[in-house]
């Protein structure tokens, strides 16, 4: 394996007598040795000339390594955060609650759409990644993987996030996401070798080998692929792009609930032979969550106008239209504040220290009525979502302040928040 030629930022040919050329050990030490490998690997093809910049090498570690690295964190502080109690275990037990255990869960195809949407990817992903090593196609192997570490991070995560603290199947995301971490990392140790293996020390299951780079590779199961779940997951991220693209163009943020999202799908039939009716309501109660919205109606053929309307924001593309009902009534603003409130305490949170699903007190004032009204209508949702054991409004709390709780300020909301731990009986 070599490339074709090396050139600098400008594009001039690296060569010692023109002094162009660049020391790898200083950029190996600024950037990651992998970040270093994975940038030649997957810069340009063998016979191509690869531009060497300090910039597109960041570019690769912020893209593909620390997002992957970010996942790798995420699951290990969930999976924690469960095996001490702060989330309800999926499967029940004290055992079930320790990280390793997470990384079991049930069959796949009792699992929601959107994990056998993932397991699926990942399968299609090894048999792609596997079929360029065989080829020494190192630029198609690491873009295959980078596209899926951007579909993981970006989408998966995105709307599963939630079922890592609370519900049912959260068995169902646990697992789901180690699977695709430990294959990942099998996958990216040819070209990444330090970083899949420090991932591999936190992820791998007692019985697995000590090092990434002594496991078998991994082989495609193909029948965990499922074509048509593909389709549906790609029609609900076109939808979920739609519904972001027109809320932007209303100016309404996206943490501001709105009524109803239309959806027409015409002229698909090569895309999505099936029509609207590829989605199923557990996709459109997905993309539902995903645009904030309380309802979603999907109807196949013309129907929805391409322009806006008043109190309606349209966006379209490639046979899909989507419009909203921007209307926000006295109601949905009040939602929007609450969810407001609940960003205001989770930030608060991070900013004390506390550890994810640790349980708090929190006390609250606003001079803001609409404000106050929405935390006293929407205060059982804003306690279970922060964890807030109680959550008192100041001149109702009576007696001074805990010394330990420290004082958040929103100005923008009119609201003043102040955190501690629960006090114990």
């Amino acid at each position: 394996m070599g490339l074709g030629a090396v050139t600098d930022a400008q594009g001039r040919i690296m060569a010692a007598r023109t002094g162009t050329t660049m020391e790898p050990l200083p950029l190996i030490e600024h950037h990651g040795a992998d970040a270093v490998r994975w940038f030649i690997a997957a810069g340009a093809a063998p016979s191509a000339v690869l531009r060497m910049a300090p910039e597109r090498i960041d570019h690769v570690a912020r893209r593909v390594l620390l997002r992957y690295l970010h996942m790798i964190a995420f699951w290990c502080e969930q999976a924690a955060a469960a095996s001490t109690g702060g989330v309800p275990p999926g499967s029940g037990g004290a055992a079930a609650r320790t990280p390793r255990r997470r990384a079991s869960g049930p069959q796949v195809a009792t699992r929601p759409t959107v994990d056998r949407w993932a397991l699926s990817e990942l399968q299609l992903l090894i048999a792609e990644v596997t079929s360029a090593l065989d080829a020494f196609d190192t630029v198609r192997a690491a873009r295959g993987i980078a596209g899926f570490v951007d579909q993981l991070s970006r989408w998966y995560l995105r709307v599963s996030r939630r079922r890592f603290r609370e519900g049912a199947d959260g068995a169902d995301a646990f697992a789901t996401l180690h699977e695709c971490l430990e294959t990942l990392s099998k996958l990216m140790a040819p070209i990444a070798p330090f970083a899949s293996e420090y991932a591999w020390q936190r992820l791998r299951p007692r019985a697995a080998p000590d090092s990434v780079h002594l496991a078998a590779w991994p082989i495609a199961v193909k029948s965990l692929i499922d074509v048509r779940v593909g389709d549906e997951m790609r029609l609900v991220r076109r939808i979920c792009a739609l519904g972001r693209a027109a809320r932007t163009a209303a100016s309404i943020a996206l943490r501001q609930p709105l009524s109803l999202a239309e959806v027409t799908v015409a002229g698909l039939a090569a895309d999505y032979p099936a029509g609207p009716a590829i989605l199923s309501g557990e996709s459109l109660a997905l993309a539902a969550a995903e645009l904030n919205v309380r309802e979603i109606e999907v109807q196949q053929g013309p129907g929805l106008p391409l322009e806006p309307r008043a109190g309606r924001a349209v966006a379209s593309r490639g046979g899909v239209v989507v419009s909203l009902d921007v209307t926000v009534t006295p109601q949905l603003r009040r939602a929007g504040l609450a969810r407001a409130a609940i960003r205001a305490i989770q930030r608060g949170r991070r900013q004390d220290g506390f550890a994810p699903g640790e349980p708090i007190s929190v006390r609250w004032d606003s001079a803001d009525d609409e404000m106050a009204r929405a935390i006293a209508e929407y205060g059982p949702l804003i306690s279970a979502e922060t964890h807030a054991g109680d959550l008192v409004r100041l001149q109702a709390a009576g007696g001074p302040l805990q010394v330990e709780r420290h004082e958040h300020d929103e100005p923008s909301l009119g609201l003043a928040l102040w955190l501690s731990r629960p006090r114990r009986p």
